[in-house]
């Protein structure tokens, strides 16, 4: 079935993607209104939908479960940047990869459990 938004005509089939302009660029004022905070601005996070089709279950779910997912790593694991052999560190070459749904492109570290607590409570619930 067709569809119209703001006098436009969408005819049925078509693919629409959202229009975010500069993606890559940290610009606050984007939720701004009148430089004052809008609280009809909702987090912009693409992966969930959008307007009508918005999951607000499915988005507080998945972002409470990848909060617990962090501060659980970062209670366990100690993250530093890698070295070379002769013990100089490795620069992260900190870039994100052009998709839809957005992360950054995989680069070396350093992971290690920050004590024997740490290891014991990660090889402790390890899946057998």
């Amino acid at each position: 079935m067709d569809d119209e938004y703001k006098g436009n005509l969408i005819p049925k089939g078509s693919t629409v993607f959202a229009n975010t302009w500069n993606p890559d660029t940290f610009n606050p004022e984007r939720c701004l209104k009148d430089g004052e905070i809008d609280p009809k601005t909702l987090d912009p996070i693409p992966n969930f939908g959008f307007g009508r089709r918005f999951d607000m279950r499915r988005s507080l779910f998945a972002m409470d479960s990848l909060s617990v997912t962090i501060a659980s790593t970062l209670f366990c694991f100690d993250i530093t940047k890698a070295k070379h052999a002769e013990g100089r560190n490795i620069e992260p070459d900190i870039r994100w990869d052009p998709g839809f749904t957005r992360h950054i492109v995989p680069f070396k570290c350093c992971i290690t459990p920050r004590s024997d607590e740490a290891a014991k409570l990660i090889r402790d619930s390890e899946f057998t």
